[in-house]
This record gives C-alpha cells, structure tokens and sequence, in this order.
C-alpha cells in the first residue's frame, strides 16, 4: 500500500459550532479545494497577516 504524505502528517480533530461544517463545506466548494485545504488556507492567511503584521511593528 503506497503511503501518501496526508497520512503522515499532523492531525488535530476539530469540533464546529453548529453550521460551520456545512459553511466550510459550501465554501471549499466554491473554491474548488477539499474541506481540508480550505481550513488550512484560511489557517496560513491569519498566520501570515500576523506575522506581516509583526514585521511592520519591528
């Protein structure tokens, strides 16, 4: 059985307040991505304003 790099990576469960699931999926669609990418885009957005922001007060 051939391993893929997903299976190997870190995992965290998540729990949703009501309708989030399905905003999240309503959304991933539109994008095109699984429900999956599009949680981690929106994770490395925030993380990235972030530190975008930090370096501006540097």
């Amino acid at each position: 059985m051939k391993t893929y790099p997903s299976r190997t990576a870190d995992q965290y469960v998540v729990r949703f307040p009501d309708g989030m699931r399905d905003a999240i999926k309503r959304r991933a669609a539109e994008n095109g991505r699984s429900m999956n990418a599009e949680i981690v885009f929106h994770l490395r957005q925030i993380f990235a304003a972030e530190r975008d922001a930090h370096a501006c007060q540097s």
